[in-house]
C-alpha cells in the first residue's frame, strides 16, 4: 500500500486570491502556495495518494503532463512534508 498525505489538523489556513497562507503555530513556519500547491492543499483535506493528488490537479489545470504534474505534486508534498503543513501516512496511519 502507497504512502497517503493529510493536511497537518493543527496548520491554519488563509485563503488569498487562487493562493492559500499556511501558518504550522508550533513551529511558527508560514508559506503561501501557489496555485498550483494550493490545489495540492486542498486535495490532502482528506487522506490521498500521491497518484490521486496528480489526479486531481491534471483535472484542474487542462493541458498539463502528467509526467510533469506528478513531478511537481511530488516535489510540493516533500516541503510540505518537511515544513509539517501535510502530514505523510503510511499504510493509512501517522
Amino acid at each position: 500500500m502507497s504512502a497517503r498525505f493529510q493536511q497537518n489538523a493543527v496548520v491554519e489556513a488563509a485563503p488569498l486570491d487562487d493562493e492559500i497562507i499556511l501558518l504550522e503555530p508550533e513551529s511558527s513556519q508560514f508559506c503561501t502556495l501557489n496555485r498550483t500547491a494550493a490545489a495540492i492543499w486542498t486535495l490532502v483535506a482528506e487522506p490521498a495518494t500521491l497518484e490521486e493528488i496528480a489526479d486531481g490537479v491534471c483535472g484542474q489545470f487542462a493541458g498539463a503532463s502528467e509526467a510533469d504534474v506528478r513531478q511537481d505534486v511530488e516535489e510540493a508534498l516533500k516541503q510540505m512534508v518537511a515544513l509539517q503543513f501535510v502530514t505523510r501516512l503510511e499504510n493509512g496511519t501517522a
